[in-house]
């Protein structure tokens, strides 16, 4: 009998849900745990920033991403009924594109696990038929994420696919 994924996920992760990442018999889950302890492993380059207070803000931003962006974009692609969620992304976006007119990346001149936390998000907004050119700030801050070269190697062919095809 074939035993699935999903229930070799449920044995180590009790909420089934990606990512997970063993280490030395220790299981880590939740996007922001597992985003922290790889900075931490691999420290080169840091992808916190030096202060307490700009730590303690990229913390607070990774949680508002995971707490707000990520049930906006799970509602848009999961809804059969997408305009409410789509509307509400869109002006998740707007805000972020004032917020971005201001900022390099997301916790100013430095990339940050906030990037990294809500890049996914902004690489399916298209193939979800949010269309981002009405917000230039929002673009240019899209493109310095989606050129960085770690970026683009993260990516499944699933997922360069959504791009490519539109």
């Amino acid at each position: 009998m074939k035993t699935s994924f999903l229930t070799i996920l449920k044995k180590i992760n009790p909420y089934g849900k990606l990512p997970t990442v063993i280490d030395r018999d220790v299981v880590f889950f939740e996007p922001s745990v597992v985003n922290e302890y790889l900075d931490e492993r691999y420290p080169h380059p840091p992808l916190k920033p030096g202060s307490p207070a700009e730590r303690a803000q990229m913390r607070l931003a990774v949680m508002r991403i995971e707490e707000e962006v990520y049930p906006l974009h799970y509602n848009l692609v999961r809804l059969k009924k997408k305009s409410e969620p789509a509307k509400k992304m869109r002006a998740y976006l707007e805000s972020l594109d004032g917020y971005l007119a201001n900022q390099v990346f997301f916790i100013g001149e430095q990339y940050t696990l906030a990037d990294i936390s809500l890049a996914p998000v902004l690489w399916r907004l298209e193939s979800n038929g949010i269309s981002t050119i009405d917000w230039p700030h929002l673009e240019a801050y899209m493109d310095r994420l989606f050129e960085r070269p770690a970026f683009g190697r993260s990516l499944s062919e699933h997922e360069k696919m959504l791009r490519d095809s539109l």
